[in-house]
C-alpha cells in the first residue's frame, strides 16, 4: 500500500452509512477503491475492513497526517519531490505532438494539437488563418 502524506485527514466517506468495527472515528485513513465498484473512497479503519477493494491494495493510499520534509521517494498530494525533473517530463508529455502555426501577417504563434483542422483567429492580428492539415 502507498502512503500519502495530508495537511488534514478528509472524514470518512461511510461514516453515517454503517456501523463498523472498530468504530469510525469520523476521520479517514485510507484512499482506497471500493469493493465492487470503479469508485475510490475515503475510509476509517473498519470501513476499509468491510468496503475496501484489497486486490487493489498497490494502488491503494494509507493516509498520514502531517506537514514535514518529504523523504525521498516520498509522495506528497501525490506530487513527487523532484520538481524539476517532473516538470521537464510532463511539459514533454504535453507538448508531445504540438504543432506551431505562425500567422503570416504578424508572426505571431501559435500552438495547436497534433490533429487540428479548420480556421481560427490569430490572436496578434485578428485574421482568420488556415490550419494546415496535420502531417500524416
Amino acid at each position: 500500500m502507498l502512503k500519502k502524506r495530508v495537511e488534514e485527514l478528509p472524514k470518512c466517506d461511510f461514516a453515517n452509512l454503517a456501523p463498523c468495527e472498530p468504530p469510525c472515528s469520523g476521520l479517514a485513513q485510507y484512499d482506497a477503491p471500493v469493493s465492487g465498484r470503479t469508485s475510490w473512497a475515503f475510509m476509517c479503519e473498519g470501513h476499509y475492513k468491510m468496503f475496501g477493494n484489497k486486490s487493489m491494495e498497490n494502488i491503494s493510499y494509507e493516509l498520514v497526517h502531517g506537514i514535514a520534509e518529504p523523504l525521498e521517494g516520498d509522495a506528497v498530494e501525490g506530487i513527487e519531490p523532484n520538481l524539476e525533473e517532473n516538470i521537464e517530463y510532463w511539459e514533454n508529455v504535453i507538448l508531445d505532438g504540438i504543432r506551431e502555426i505562425t500567422c503570416p501577417e504578424c508572426g505571431e504563434e501559435r500552438r495547436v494539437e497534433p490533429d487540428a483542422t479548420g480556421i481560427f483567429n490569430c490572436d496578434g492580428c485578428g485574421i482568420k488563418i488556415k490550419c494546415p492539415e496535420p502531417p500524416m
